[in-house]
């Protein structure tokens, strides 16, 4: 993981495992990290939390707001765009 977004839970040295095939079994919820397909950079994935579902639509955050481009700067995100959840961090 690269970048200062999701400090202090996800560090940029941190690798991280996530599931891709979670979200064909369970429908994503609010506190959820996951990894998303960036709306307007199609070949660049990050990682974020999800903080309100609105109809079938996800917002989502980085924890550290001060450097993070997330839903505030895009707007909400379709599940689809969802590449999987995180389910496990290693320093």
């Amino acid at each position: 993981m690269t970048g200062l977004s999701m400090l202090p839970l996800l560090s940029p040295e941190e690798e991280i495992i996530i599931d891709s095939y979670y979200y064909r079994n369970f429908s994503p919820q609010v506190n959820d990290i996951v990894i998303v397909e960036h709306p307007l950079q199609p070949q660049l994935k990050i990682v974020k939390r999800i903080t309100q579902i609105i109809g079938d639509k996800y917002f989502i955050i980085g924890d550290n707001q001060l450097f993070s481009t997330d839903s505030r700067h895009f707007g909400l995100i379709s599940q689809s765009l969802i590449v999987g959840k995180v389910i496990a961090r290693f320093p």
